[in-house]
């Protein structure tokens, strides 16, 4: 269970633990350092916020939020111990089989207030990787934070909510960041930010994807989305309450410095790709899509500037798609 903390304390304690297991219910738990060896497990019925806590997580360790189970990330820090290692990340379980719709029937991560995830080698998996099918559903809900120098930041696999209403998971004004070359184990392979596959329509608004670490761009330096079978909607929001909204009030998604900012392709056309007012800067390649009909590429600006970028947008074997409004 979570250690205690007597409210005499004058200064917050250094807890080193093994496994922790949040209580069950409503349970904040406010400032301070855990280190955690295994497990941090969120069980279903518990509702656990992280307020100001800062989280080292020994090599291989992580966390698990259950279906029924919430953990909310207000201002924390999920990192690694102080050493060369990546921790494992965070896992969303959810079930297949229900609806993100209805109360309880999936896993929530929330993530608020400048919490930064950093160091793991998959920051978020909404799914149980060890069991696999019928885990898919979890919701991820993250606004104004980091993700700092994971091998990859988000993973969602297959799930459809009923009637393929919209995924519930979104990402708002958050920071996908790699400032370090190698990451912290030197042998693993960078993805980048956020990959999908055969989701619906995950909102990822006003973000940045950036790798700023020095050098010629070109492979190695990973790819700010990458989706197959996957709807998902790239868009800006308006700094002010006007429509339309103003062009330089727009606060767009910007991709920055990487190998690829955004791929998607599709095994059978039908999904629903639009990307919309975002900045895209000096990228080997840009967009690229395969197989995929009817996407909208508008009021974008392309500025490959590298003198390396081989192209902004490569659509390839696509139809009824609408370009317009771009500055290349």
């Amino acid at each position: 269970s979570f250690p205690t903390r007597r409210s005499s304390d004058l200064f917050y304690t250094d807890y080193d633990v093994q496994i922790m297991l949040a209580p069950p219910g409503a349970f904040t738990y406010t400032g301070g350092t855990i280190l955690i060896e295994t497990e941090l497990r969120v069980p279903s019925g518990s509702f656990l916020t992280l307020q100001g806590v800062t989280c080292k997580f020994a090599e291989g360790a992580g966390v698990v939020i259950e279906v029924g189970a919430s953990l909310t990330l207000d201002g924390a820090t999920l990192t690694s111990l102080d050493c060369p290692l990546m921790w494992k990340g965070i896992e969303v379980w959810g079930n297949s089989a229900a609806s993100q719709y209805t109360p309880l029937a999936q896993g929530v991560l929330e993530i608020k207030n400048n919490s930064l995830i950093e160091n793991a080698r998959d920051a978020i998996r909404v799914w149980d990787a060890p069991n696999g099918w019928g885990t898919m559903g979890g919701i991820v809900r993250a606004r104004n934070s980091t993700f700092k120098n994971n091998q990859r930041c988000v993973e969602f696999m297959t799930f459809h909510n009923p009637g393929n209403a919209h995924n519930l998971s979104y990402f708002i004004n958050c920071d996908f960041i790699i400032d370090m070359a190698p990451l912290n184990d030197p042998f693993v392979t960078l993805f980048g930010g956020i990959t999908m596959w055969d989701v619906d329509r995950v909102n990822i608004t006003a973000n940045t994807f950036i790798n700023s670490v020095p050098g010629p761009v070109g492979s190695g330096r990973g790819t700010g989305i990458r989706a197959y079978d996957a709807d998902f909607v790239v868009k800006s929001s308006c700094t002010v309450p006007v429509v339309p909204c103003p062009s330089g009030s727009l606060d767009r998604n910007e991709f920055i410095g990487l190998t690829q900012a955004i791929e998607a392709s599709s095994a059978s056309g039908w999904v629903v790709v639009s990307i919309i007012d975002a900045n895209f800067e000096n990228h080997f390649r840009d967009v690229f899509l395969k197989t995929i009909d009817y996407a909208k590429i508008t009021g974008n600006e392309f500025h490959n500037n590298s003198g390396g970028g081989i192209y902004g947008l490569y659509v390839f074997g696509c139809t009824g798609y609408t370009v317009e409004h771009n500055d290349f």
